[in-house]
């Protein structure tokens, strides 16, 4: 996708719905792009259940603790 605002994002779980049927469950980490796509298609889906990706929060985590260990930068940077 070129953009990912809400309004595309909903577009899009809509076009999926359409192949292979609604989900139960949409597992997504807290972009507010993201949430808001999710927030407008439970408006029309509200038995949809809209679950934090926990290895999302996770690495948050880790990222925040290990901020200023080097090793752990080293790590980030051959990560890229």
């Amino acid at each position: 996708m070129a953009s990912t605002k809400g309004e595309l994002i909903e577009q899009k779980l809509e076009e999926i719905a359409k192949k292979v049927d609604h989900p139960i469950q949409i597992i997504a980490d807290h972009g507010s792009d993201v949430q808001k796509g999710i927030k407008l298609y439970k408006q029309n889906h509200p038995e949809v259940i809209y679950t934090y990706d926990v290895t999302h929060a996770m690495a948050l985590l880790l990222k925040h603790e290990l901020v200023t260990d080097e090793k752990y930068q080293s790590f980030v940077q051959q990560c890229h």
